[in-house]
């Protein structure tokens, strides 16, 4: 049992490192703002291949040291920081490797400030990620990570991110059936809530204009058909008014903050 348990632990530490490295590859490859990340993931390479005198980490170290990494480019993806300041983050975080920062999971937790961590948490909320090209990659990326993290700790296979994948607005940007009108009548709440995260879904396949503007039953019955565990769950929601919204955005906030220590 002992050595089917440390089996099982091995093989999920692999699948988060692999994650973790989609989630970084898609960030620093879709957003500016977040390049600097690059050199930190290039230097843990090299450490991983023994090149230039660097000290191999191990399995469980490396995978502290890109959790770390996740959370600086997810910072610099959001809250976009001058590129001087990005780069000595990025300098911080390369001395604290040099350290050995990653004993006892103090790397995610010393990445970066705590005003810097509350700065990214307040982003997470109030980000508009469904408004711009740059803004849906980047919450395309962050759903597929928690639901890649909620797929790794259920034991199931992760899928991939190809070029059908897409992310939706469950309340349409600009509705033209009356149901959204009759669940959204406040012009404002609308305004304030649709590019929201907790408003978007990742979907494995490219939808139609009528089936993104369609009313929530309809929509349901895609998301319920979906590989993923965080549009499924908006499935199983009666209605998608704002309290349904605001809810979902909570459990994508609950995530980030068990993943990225917030």
């Amino acid at each position: 049992l002992k050595a089917g348990g440390a089996a099982e632990e091995k093989e999920k530490l692999r699948r988060t490192t692999e994650a973790r490295l989609k989630f970084l590859r898609a960030v620093i490859g879709g957003t500016a703002s977040a390049k600097e990340a690059e050199m930190v993931v290039l230097d843990l390479l090299l450490r991983v291949g023994g090149i230039a005198g660097r000290e191999r980490p191990n399995s469980a170290k490396l995978d502290e040291y890109l959790r770390g990494v996740e959370l600086v480019a997810l910072w610099m993806a959001l809250v976009k920081p001058p590129p001087s300041l990005r780069y000595k983050v990025c300098l911080d975080l390369l001395n604290a490797i040099d350290e050995g920062g990653a004993e006892k999971s103090t790397l995610a937790l010393t990445a970066l400030t705590w005003e810097d961590r509350s700065i990214l948490k307040e982003k997470l909320v109030s980000f508009e990620f469904g408004a711009t090209p740059s803004g849906r990659k980047v919450a395309a990326a962050v759903l597929e990570r928690l639901n890649d993290h909620l797929l790794i700790n259920y034991g199931e296979g992760m899928p991939e991110i190809n070029a059908e994948t897409r992310v939706e607005h469950v309340l349409p940007v600009k509705p033209v059936v009356k149901y959204w009108d009759n669940h959204w009548p406040d012009e404002e709440d609308r305004a304030q809530w649709v590019h929201r995260l907790g408003n978007l879904v990742l979907l494995s396949r490219r939808a139609t204009a009528k089936e993104k503007n369609g009313t929530f039953t309809k929509k349901k019955e895609r998301y319920q058909e979906e590989v993923w565990p965080l549009t499924i769950s908006v499935s199983t929601c009666s209605e998608w008014k704002k309290a349904a919204l605001e809810e979902q955005q909570e459990k994508l906030l609950g995530l980030c903050e068990v993943m990225w220590c917030l």
